[in-house]
């Protein structure tokens, strides 16, 4: 999935699921000096997640000092293709228009890669299935060249100009 840099903070988009409820949730910052994910309360209240009776109140410590959170389970987090399904984060207090954190607890288990040349996050996952699809196109794409009438002979492996400029 592409990312932003805004010359300061890298950002990306995630979608939460709340107990049935979805939000879309741009400008999340990539933050791998962060050990949780932390989702503001303001953004997550339009689905329904508040503070309830029994919910963990805990204390995370940072560069700016101090500040409250607790945790919820949510239902499913997707980032761009990639879902999580029942995954507990942290709902805290974050400094003015920012609307979360996406931290190592997210970005490590997952084994996310945050590519600064090309601006993308993926798992390594998602970049294998990409290479398995790349290879299948490829092959099909072959197969249709090579038994195209006008095909005389192999220019190279992408295809011919006929079947790679239709979609095969």
């Amino acid at each position: 999935m592409k990312i932003s840099f805004d010359g300061q903070l890298i950002t990306t988009s995630l979608i939460i699921t709340f107990r049935g409820k979805t939000l879309q949730i741009d400008d999340i910052i990539i933050d791998t000096g962060s050990s949780h994910t932390v989702i503001s309360p303001d953004v997550l209240e339009e689905i329904g997640v508040i503070y309830e009776n029994g919910d963990d109140i805990y204390e995370a410590y940072g560069i700016g000092g101090s500040v409250p959170f607790y945790t919820k389970v949510m239902d499913e987090i997707q980032i761009d293709k990639f879902n999580i399904k029942n995954i507990e984060i942290d709902v805290g207090i974050l400094p003015k228009d920012h609307n979360g954190l996406l931290g190592l607890d997210i970005l490590m288990t997952y084994n996310f890669i945050v590519d600064m040349d090309k601006l993308e996050l993926y798992t390594s996952r998602m970049k294998a299935e990409d290479s398995v699809k790349n290879e299948v196109f490829l092959m099909q794409t072959l197969k249709r060249c090579l038994s195209c009438p006008g095909f005389v002979e192999m220019r190279h492996y992408s295809g011919c100009d006929r079947h790679l400029s239709n979609g095969f």
